[in-house]
């Protein structure tokens, strides 16, 4: 999956320890948590606010259970 601001691929960030998120633009947020929804991954998720309080990208946190390699494929595979 592209993301729509950037162009470039959404890539799953994974840190030491357990985090492991996304950061998508406010408009792709929907689509992302769709996509993880039909895949199973679960995920929370939180509005990054903006210099004028709007969210323009959301943070989407990733269930430490799932394998980042494997959510990575599955935004590989989006349109």
């Amino acid at each position: 999956m592209i993301n729509s601001i950037t162009r470039f691929r959404i890539t799953v960030i994974a840190l030491p320890g357990k985090a492991m998120f996304v950061v998508v633009p406010a408009a792709q947020a929907p689509d992302v948590r769709r996509l993880f929804e039909q895949h199973g991954i679960a995920h929370t998720e939180e509005p990054l606010p903006a210099h004028n309080g709007a969210a323009a990208q959301h943070v989407i946190h990733i269930a430490d259970a799932s394998d980042p390699r494997q959510v990575q494929a599955i935004l590989d595979r989006a349109p």
